[in-house]
């Protein structure tokens, strides 16, 4: 009986021993430009830059020391291509970034003069379409060009 007793208890020990041994560390995930929205089995993890953990990204993790998951993070924003990385439960580094690539071309972007004539030209289509006075429309572009 007192074998039995001590096989149990070492058993336990080990268990213990085990589960402290689990991996459980931070993880940042980092793309440029940042505010991607990273998904690991098709859950969001959040937008970047974000810190996560091994078990959110393994949450259903098994930990024998052999057996290394992997998953596919898929880093998604608009106006860029959806980009992925490969991480396994073993390798995965500390810090993951990615650069993601524009879906289209680039724009530069709009100076305050482009964006003056685009509201000057707008004004100018509602008075010719009819939609405000000549006095609304005089008064709003003097307002216009008064705040350059």
């Amino acid at each position: 009986m007192h074998a039995q007793t001590w096989q149990c208890a070492r058993y336990f020990f080990v268990l213990v021993l085990l589960s402290g041994c689990a991996i459980n560390r931070d993880i940042r995930i980092e793309s440029e430009p940042s505010g991607a929205e990273v998904f690991a089995s098709s859950k969001s993890l959040g937008r970047t830059p974000l810190l996560t953990d091994i078990d959110a990204l393994f949450p259903n993790r098994i930990f024998d020391g052999q057996f290394s998951a992997s998953r596919t993070l898929v880093f998604k924003k608009p106006g860029y291509a959806d980009a992925t990385v490969a991480v396994t439960e073993f390798s995965i580094p500390s810090v993951v970034t990615l650069t993601l690539t524009p879906s289209g071309p680039v724009l530069p972007p709009k100076t305050d003069t482009d964006q003056v004539e685009e509201k000057l030209r707008k004004l100018e289509k509602l008075y010719q379409d009819g939609l405000i006075s000549k006095e609304e429309y005089e008064h709003s572009r003097r307002s216009i060009l008064n705040n350059l």
